[in-house]
């Protein structure tokens, strides 16, 4: 057997290897540890502008929402003033005043008024009906001759 013998050369040379190559992974961990949280900030810093972007967008939304429901209650708020007042004018012309409130009794009063002849045809006035027709009938002689 041969005896060890220390040999200087042989344990710098192992020394060398083995500290160049804990130096290399070293400065090598360090690099992709630099490089992994400089991509993590890079790409946090793309989401927050994404959601930053998105944000803007909901809130311009948002406004034109709020906009839009504005101008609708504002047109609802002008339409139903529209309707009290086509009800008020419905109201005052078109339903006349009646002491029984019957609005068909009023218009056929209010006809018999302004039309004779459709006084004539009502069944309540039977003299009115021989009245008229004889006028009628003179009116009709006289025109012929």
């Amino acid at each position: 057997m041969k005896p060890t013998t220390f040999n200087p050369i042989e344990v710098s040379r192992g020394i060398s290897e083995y500290g160049f190559m804990s130096v290399a992974s070293a400065c090598f961990l360090l690099m992709s540890i630099t490089i992994m949280f400089l991509f993590i900030r890079w790409l946090l810093q793309i989401f927050k502008n994404f959601i930053e972007i998105q944000n803007q967008s909901l809130k311009e939304i948002l406004q034109s929402l709020r906009d839009h429901n504005q101008a609708h209650k504002e047109q609802a708020e002008r339409e139903k003033e529209q309707g009290r007042m086509l009800e008020e004018i419905r109201e005052r012309v078109i339903t006349p005043k009646s002491p029984k409130g019957d609005f068909e009794e009023s218009l056929s009063s209010r006809a018999k008024a302004c039309h004779p002849v459709l006084d004539a045809r009502s069944p309540e006035s039977g003299m009115n009906n021989q009245r008229i027709a004889s006028q009628t009938r003179n009116d009709n002689n006289k025109f012929n001759s």
